[in-house]
């Protein structure tokens, strides 16, 4: 939601709090869809923290938000990977190279 996304993986012991990207939504058509999908194709990618898999979905997420059409017009790879390089985000960087990973 607007105030971020708190997880635990009780498997490797970790929990993590992230906080929401900014974002003004033009649709939130398919949010909580999306967001499940993007954690689960987080979890897909080796080498990634319980914070790393919430911090991708909330980016994801907030790109979805961002669309016009919600989750019916989803962001391409490649467009997820210019809105974190024209983003100013602290955790952008990380964000960009978990999307280039995949």
């Amino acid at each position: 939601g607007a105030r971020g996304m708190v997880g635990a993986d009780a498997r490797a012991g970790e929990e993590a709090d992230v906080a929401a990207f900014p974002v003004t939504p033009l649709s939130t058509t398919g949010a909580g869809d999306t967001t499940l999908a993007a954690f689960a194709f987080a979890h897909s990618l080796s080498q990634t923290t319980l914070a790393d898999r919430l911090t991708l979905a909330a980016f994801i997420a907030s790109a979805v938000l961002a669309s016009p059409g919600g989750a019916a017009t989803p962001p391409s790879r490649d467009e997820l990977l210019r809105l974190a390089e024209a983003g100013t985000d602290e955790r952008l960087p990380r964000v960009r190279s978990l999307l280039a990973a995949s």
